[in-house]
């Protein structure tokens, strides 16, 4: 039996690799690099932006390869990858997370016409984290033996809502303790940055390790995202910046909450 794992995040896709290379795993990893909690999902070109405009703001001196210029072209290697091993199954590890909850519907909308039956291997949390790249590869592994089909009328569903919360305006994705999807604005937890700044000078690292650790361990916030909601605090004159050296990227940069007179 020839198996194809897919996963959202590069960390995890590592894992699933380094499971395969010391053959825990069987099969070929696929990972289509992307945050799916936030940004614009239903046309490629809008998300290509959005994600240029926050790796503008987080790494201002271009010291890393830019995004993509097709944000679904991932997607079309997924696709060209099915297409050509013609996999027996086509297992998607997903946690339950706000991205992970987008990322199987979408996976089902984008796979939808593969000739593969979609296996759901639901990635549990750990020590109260929901992300698949909470485990390690010894870790994850003995999970595909617990991969769940998917029935043809249930992945067609989970299709269809794909579609739906695609076609919503909202920009932030995340499930509540239930399970469910809820849907809210860019800027609702900047005040987790606020709290972490301070009037002396502190390094972006530190306040957004400090934002990040202070988050929702449901809904985990990338660094790069929150690198642009503290340039936008500085922009709306919240907080003010230096940076101390060169490139000009968060981890050279240092920020406080701005002095009023």
């Amino acid at each position: 039996m020839s198996d194809f794992h897919l996963v959202a995040s590069y960390s995890a896709g590592g894992c699933l690799r380094h499971a395969a290379e010391v053959e825990l795993l069987a099969g070929e990893v696929g990972c289509i690099g992307d945050t799916l909690d936030v940004g614009p999902l239903g046309d490629s070109r809008a998300r290509t932006i959005f994600w240029q405009e926050i790796d503008a703001a987080a790494y201002p001196g271009g010291d890393r390869e830019p995004p993509p210029h097709d944000a679904f072209a991932p997607w079309q290697e997924v696709r060209e990858k099915v297409k050509k091993m013609r996999p027996d199954r086509i297992l998607i590890w997903a946690s339950s997370s706000g991205s992970d909850y987008v990322f199987l519907r979408m996976a089902c909308r984008m796979l939808a016409d593969s000739g593969a039956p979609l296996f759901h291997i639901a990635v549990p949390p750990k020590d109260g984290y929901h992300a698949v790249a909470v485990y390690s590869p010894e870790e994850l592994a003995p999970m595909a033996m617990h991969a769940r089909r998917l029935a043809v009328s249930e992945s067609d569903a989970l299709a269809r809502e794909f579609d739906s919360i695609a076609g919503r305006p909202e920009l932030l994705r995340e499930c509540d303790e239930n399970g469910q999807l809820r849907f809210g604005h860019l800027g609702d937890h900047d005040d987790l940055l606020v709290a972490a700044l301070d009037a002396e000078w502190l390094s972006a690292p530190r306040v957004i390790g400090t934002a990040m650790g202070n988050g929702d361990p449901r809904n985990g916030a990338g660094d790069a995202m929150l690198a642009a909601r503290l340039r936008h605090l500085i922009e709306t004159g919240v907080a003010e910046e230096e940076y101390r050296a060169q490139p000009k990227t968060w981890r050279n940069w240092y920020v406080r909450l701005k002095k009023t007179a």
